[in-house]
C-alpha cells in the first residue's frame, strides 16, 4: 500500500504565471516564462497546474462554438519560444449561450523539454473581450 499525497504541494522557488485572457477575437496572449532550471531529462514527477480561467466566461465573452485553446511552448533562451503541443483538455469552448466555466488541469512535461516553459492562449475567430479572466499556471509535487 502506497503512501502518497494526493493535495500536491507547490514549489515556491517556482513562481506561477498568470495572465489576463485575450481582449480580442483571433487574439494571442502568452504568460511570463517560467524557468525550470531544467536538466535533461526533467523529472517525470513534477506536474504542473493550469487554472484555465479565474472565472466562467460568458456568451458575451465566448459565444457558442467559440474556444480559447492552451498551448504549452518552451524556449532554450527565454526568448525564442515554439510550441510543444496543445492542452486539449483545457480548451475552453462556448455553449448552450452560457459560454463556458473555469477549469484546472494538470499535465506532465515531456523529459526532454526546454528550461523555460510559457503558456499562450488564443481567441477564435469571433470571440469576444476574455480578458476580465485569467489563469495561472504553476509547478506541483
Amino acid at each position: 500500500m502506497a503512501n502518497e499525497y494526493a493535495g500536491r504541494r507547490s514549489d515556491a522557488a517556482l513562481t506561477p504565471a498568470s495572465l489576463a485572457l485575450p481582449s480580442a477575437a483571433s487574439t494571442t496572449v502568452n504568460s511570463a516564462s517560467i524557468d525550470l532550471n531544467a536538466v535533461t531529462p526533467f523529472p517525470a514527477e513534477v506536474e504542473f497546474e493550469l487554472v484555465s480561467a479565474s472565472a466562467s466566461l460568458d456568451s458575451t465573452a465566448l459565444p457558442n462554438g467559440e474556444t480559447i485553446t492552451y498551448v504549452v511552448a518552451e524556449s532554450t533562451d527565454d526568448s525564442t519560444f515554439t510550441a510543444v503541443y496543445t492542452l486539449d483538455e483545457a480548451t475552453m469552448t462556448g455553449a448552450g449561450g452560457a459560454g463556458d466555466t473555469a477549469n484546472t488541469v494538470r499535465f506532465r512535461l515531456p523529459s526532454d523539454i526546454s528550461r523555460y516553459i510559457r503558456i499562450q492562449a488564443t481567441t477564435s475567430g469571433s470571440s469576444g473581450d476574455c480578458s476580465a479572466a485569467s489563469l495561472t499556471v504553476k509547478p506541483v509535487f
